[in-house]
């Protein structure tokens, strides 16, 4: 969440910020006005505990009977106060929770998303298949099945393109550590309580909530890794000299997909359970532009190692999640499909989940609030279909791209 004290030193920069989002400003207006309500209630609190001490040391002294009565009326006047000081503290945080985190200078104040860069498609002799085609056809994909034992937007994979998908995470774990940047490899559980979820400020109500899966009554299975991993940090304190602290997570993750009913219901584009490796990053403010143009890069590097076209786009403010301050998307090129489609995002939510999860770094005396970015490594079935379709053959077969080759002893994927 935002900071209470910018918010008010800074109302007018704040509001118009918030504007681009399309953000009912009044709301500022309003958590302001509660937040001095609450501090006046505290003042109030505090003055009168400090008055009962007083009191209490005076009785203790001269044991004046006439003391006791007023003792008993401090002691009312405390449990009412305590109650309003409770209720209005709740309403404060709550309210305070609704308001999103400012947006960068670069970001436009639109749905729309700006294109960065785009390479172009190549261009096949044949009509490329779809890869729910290619699946069937080699014997890789299997949703009807999927669909008696498990429901719509499940799917077994079978034979090499199980085995491509584990080449797929050997080979970007491979890039991304090698490169001496101090990721750490994590697996997280792929559970999270309710409390940790809400905390990360991308479920901010129960609206949003309808995409995620509850499986108890303080459980959820996890949408994306960057989640339970805040979760892991939560109420740690770092040095200033810890920072960066990079994370790389491998997790399976599930969704509802709620709203995207009779959209992309054949093969594995979108389904409720898929796979992904994510990285997190904790650092400071100062430091976190650098961070998310190297998440941005690593992305960017993997596609184009795969030998996939794709495009980069910055989020339109209005497009953006809660937590985002900024947020790129690259979009892969699906031959099958003759269109872009999203596979990796990279987002800065600056301190805006570090506050909500108590994330603190030492600076010298001071403590301060880090930077949170995340940012998709390889969201494994969308590339494995950009690969399928991309790199498909003539005759039906999937060539694999050259720097897989070494994890599977082969150049082709055929029946």
């Amino acid at each position: 969440m935002l900071d209470i004290k910018y918010i008010k030193e800074n109302t007018d920069l704040v509001k118009e910020n918030l504007k681009k989002r399309n953000f009912d400003i009044s709301l500022i207006d309003k958590v302001l006005s509660i937040y001095e309500e609450k501090n006046n209630i505290l003042q109030e609190f505090e003055s009168l505990k400090h008055n009962k001490s007083e009191t209490e040391k005076e009785f203790l002294k001269t044991k004046d009977d006439s003391l006791k009565e007023k003792l008993s009326s401090f002691k009312d006047k405390e449990k009412t106060l305590e109650e309003n000081l409770k209720t209005i503290s709740d309403k404060y945080t709550d309210l305070l929770k609704t308001i999103p985190n400012l947006v960068s200078q670069d970001t436009k104040p639109t749905k729309d998303e700006e294109i960065l860069k785009q390479m172009d498609p190549v261009q096949f002799d044949f009509t490329p298949l779809t890869h729910d085609v290619l699946g069937k056809n080699l014997d890789l994909i299997d949703t009807d099945t999927a669909g008696n034992t498990s429901g719509t937007r499940f799917s077994f994979l079978k034979n090499d393109l199980v085995l491509l998908e584990f080449a797929l995470i050997q080979f970007v774990y491979d890039k991304i550590i090698q490169k001496d940047l101090s990721f750490i490899p994590i697996l997280p559980p792929f559970f999270i309580k309710k409390e940790f979820l809400e905390k990360t400020g991308y479920v901010n109500n129960q609206d949003e909530l309808e995409d995620v899966y509850n499986v108890s009554d303080d459980l959820y299975l996890i949408a994306t890794s960057e989640h339970i991993i805040e979760a892991y940090l939560a109420n740690t304190t770092f040095k200033k000299e810890e920072l960066p602290k990079r994370f790389l997570s491998f997790s399976t993750c599930f969704r509802k997909e709620a709203g995207s009913y009779g959209k992309d219901t054949k093969g594995i584009l979108r389904s409720h359970q898929f796979d992904k490796i994510e990285m997190i990053c904790i650092t400071t403010k100062e430091n976190a532009k650098k961070e998310h143009d190297l998440m941005r890069t690593i992305e960017e590097q993997i596609v184009s190692d795969l030998d996939l076209e794709y495009r980069t786009l910055r989020h339109g403010a209005q497009d953006l999640a809660d937590p985002q301050y900024e947020s790129y998307d690259i979009e892969t090129y699906m031959y099958g499909q003759q269109e872009y489609r999203e596979t990796h995002s990279c987002s800065n939510c600056t301190d805006y989940q570090s506050r909500r999860l108590n994330i603190k770094y030492t600076d010298k005396d001071k403590k301060e609030y880090p930077y949170i970015l995340n940012g998709t490594a390889i969201a494994l079935g969308r590339i494995i279909i950009a690969i399928m379709e991309k790199h498909q053959t003539k005759d039906g077969n999937i060539e694999i791209p050259k720097v897989l080759q070494k994890y599977l002893n082969k150049k082709l994927i055929t029946k």
